[in-house]
């Protein structure tokens, strides 16, 4: 992406596209349409945004992308096991502190955390399904 120069209005602009539903639907159509396109560009995702882009939006979409990124690349491409369907993911378990972790999912996920610490230094997220009717844990 070319320099583009700040200005507040530019700045709100981009913040309030990527807190919207339509930036989810920007990564449904990234994961579906370009194969391997997430998990291998997030290394360098610093591309995608402008330079002066939120630093704090910035990893919180690093942290998402890195989380889920094979889920996208793999699984949710038009030829895969889930095609489209980017809602597998467990938004919910990026934390509060996360501005992705209200976006929609088939499954309800939540991270344990203290009050008003959110997930950010978080060094590994572990996942557990209930599974019915056998009323086990499976701990992924």
């Amino acid at each position: 992406m070319g320099m583009v120069e700040f200005t507040p209005e530019k700045g709100k602009d981009v913040e309030d596209f990527v807190r919207s539903p339509n930036f989810i639907t920007c990564i449904q159509i990234q994961s579906f349409f370009f194969t391997g396109y997430l998990y291998t560009w997030f290394r360098v995702v610093r591309q995608a945004f402008p330079e002066w882009f939120d630093e704090q939006l910035y990893m919180q979409y690093c942290s998402a992308i890195t989380e889920w990124g094979y889920l996208l690349t793999y699984h949710a491409h038009a030829t895969g096991r889930f095609p489209g369907q980017i809602d597998q993911c467990l938004w919910g378990a990026l934390g509060t502190s996360n501005f992705m972790h209200g976006f929609p999912s088939k499954f309800k996920s939540y991270a344990l955390e203290m009050a008003g610490s959110g997930c950010a230094n978080r060094d590994v997220l572990l996942y557990d399904k209930l599974i019915f009717p056998s009323m086990e844990i499976l701990v992924l």
